[in-house]
């Protein structure tokens, strides 16, 4: 009689882990369009990405006093509690309104210029956990600058088709760091195949900021697993895709990229590489 009471008991708390574990909640946003690749954060330690989809998988480990916060580019933030998962099916992510800064020129007949500019090196390989990123310091050319497009080298090892987040950032004029966003929308860039350049043309020109401005990719989850690979005698975990670049070893050499680990949102400098990154910019002469 113990015996089939222990086992009825065992079966009901499977049952229960179970439902738990199998709990999914969709990030969508108030006009009930999937939020792709939010980002939910646990007590400020613990980082999800949700899926393409905006589907997140809740972990089972969760409780009631945890403070969840669920955020994306181009999105306000929302916070929940562990206490209310259980409830929801979907949390609502209200859409910010983010118009981009008008590109003003002269009535003057001036001739246009279009530069490329940034990293287009790209021997050595550039990979992070997903949500981390990286970004590059790009100088603006002109004061009536533009920027049109961004591309990123994608080597062929790993998974060069996993998508990623293309973010931009103002300079913050005190630390000289990444600052607040330059294009506040949600960016998700897939590259056609390995070996080549994966591009974005925006719909319409962003004004840039006379100071320069920052340029990176967030790494994404993706929905294969590979096994490490051997690349050039060093083991890596190739299930993620992997960004071209250039390492420089000599001390005097400088950089400013800095990268951000997920969940923590601190940037760090990382002055002795550089990311195959390059940016398309475009202004009027004699302006």
């Amino acid at each position: 009689m113990k015996g089939l009471i222990r086992a009825i008991v065992f079966v009901g708390l499977m049952i229960i882990q179970t439902s738990i574990q199998a709990q999914e909640i969709q990030i969508v946003d108030n006009r009930n369009a999937p939020v792709s690749y939010a980002h939910i954060v646990i007590n400020k330690t613990q980082g999800f990405i949700s899926d393409a989809e905006g589907f997140w998988n809740v972990p089972e480990t969760i409780e009631a006093t945890d403070t969840i916060v669920v955020s994306c580019m181009g999105y306000k933030p929302d916070t929940c509690y562990g206490v209310d998962i259980p409830k929801k099916e979907r949390i609502i992510l209200n859409v910010k309104e983010y118009q981009l800064s008008e590109v003003v020129v002269s009535a003057h007949e001036l001739e246009k210029k279009r530069l490329t500019l940034g990293n287009k090196r790209h021997n050595s390989l550039l990979a992070y956990d997903q949500g981390s990123e990286v970004v590059t310091f790009i100088n603006t050319p002109h004061s009536n600058s533009s920027l049109i497009s961004i591309s990123f080298f994608i080597k062929k090892v790993g998974l060069p088709k996993t998508p990623f987040r293309l973010t931009l950032y103002y300079v913050d004029s005190l630390s000289e760091t990444p600052g607040k966003a330059l294009v506040d929308t949600n960016i998700i860039v897939k590259a056609k195949k390995g070996g080549s350049w994966a591009k974005y043309t925006f719909q319409k020109p962003v004004k840039l900021p006379s100071n320069g401005f920052f340029v990176g990719m967030e790494w994404l989850p993706n929905a294969q697993r590979h096994t490490g690979k051997k690349i050039q005698g060093t083991m890596i975990v190739s299930n993620r895709q992997i960004l071209g670049g250039e390492y420089f070893y000599e001390t005097k050499v400088s950089s400013k990229v800095f990268y951000r680990w997920f969940p923590t949102r601190t940037w760090q400098q990382r002055p002795h590489i550089l990311p195959a990154i390059q940016a398309e910019v475009e202004y009027y002469e004699g302006s």
